[in-house]
């Protein structure tokens, strides 16, 4: 029987030395790079969480602090025995979507500043919500349909599940993205963009893929720019001021007698 080939978007930034490549398979990713260096005599360095932080421009004493990070409680009182994560820094991805969720719930317009094209950034069809801190626990929530009830998702933050993965709905101008956005690894899947436009001719075929080139790069963009701005927000001392109280508030409203 003739095998079946698996086919992956590859997106090359030759001149920014970028490669955006729309898998989270670890296989693919691990034969792409062996691939790459190959064929190229080049190295690809992953850019996850901790890598993303490197490179957001942040300063020395900051880039100290995020090799200090440790996981945080968005409770303030919780019966959690906080374990060491099996991956470092692979929280630094799930407080990432789970601040991004609150940020789309109650303060869309940090959206706006951060991509001035923007017309909405919404929750899609799924989400998933992982306890990864709690001992002995393995507890993952799962939530699918366009029309799904957040609520359940709440329930799982309030027993300290964080969001691992979420699908988002991106929209600018008369334009729309969909995508599913992991936080270990802030890897992309699932990507579709607008339409392009058709290719009738030969000469078509450039503009097409510039064109697929600059919409696949305006929702990673969008992602590259939050999490920048999440990243300097972590490493500062507003993060335990002001960003958590806040989410805790979200998270368990006070309620008034």
């Amino acid at each position: 029987i003739p095998a079946t080939p698996n086919i992956y978007d590859i997106v090359w930034n030759y001149e920014e030395g970028v490669l955006w490549f729309f898998s989270n398979l670890k296989s693919a990713n691990e034969e792409l790079e062996t691939l790459f260096t190959r064929s190229f005599k080049l190295s690809l360095v992953r850019m996850f969480p901790y890598t993303a932080g490197l490179a957001a421009g942040l300063s020395g004493p900051d880039k100290d602090c995020l090799d200090q990070l440790k996981p945080t409680l968005f409770l303030e009182y919780s019966m959690l025995d906080i374990a060491v994560a099996y991956r470092r820094y692979q929280f630094i991805g799930d407080e990432f979507l789970t601040w991004l969720w609150y940020i789309i719930e109650n303060d869309p317009r940090l959206l706006s500043q951060i991509d001035k094209e923007l017309a909405s950034l919404e929750i899609g069809s799924r989400m998933v919500l992982a306890n990864r801190h709690q001992k002995d626990s393995g507890e993952t929530v799962t939530i699918k349909g366009e029309e799904a009830n957040m609520d359940e998702g709440l329930q799982a933050l309030k027993k300290g599940a964080m969001v691992a993965e979420v699908n988002l709905l991106y929209r600018s101008g008369d334009h729309e993205w969909r995508f599913n956005l992991k936080g270990e690894s802030l890897n992309f899947s699932s990507l579709k963009v607008p339409e392009t436009g058709k290719v009738e001719t030969k000469e078509d075929i450039e503009g097409v893929v510039i064109e697929k080139v600059f919409l696949c790069g305006k929702a990673i963009n969008l992602i590259n720019g939050l999490f920048r701005h999440f990243i300097k927000l972590r490493v500062s001392n507003d993060w335990s001021a002001k960003i958590v109280p806040a989410i805790r508030k979200w998270i368990v409203p006070s309620v008034s007698v």
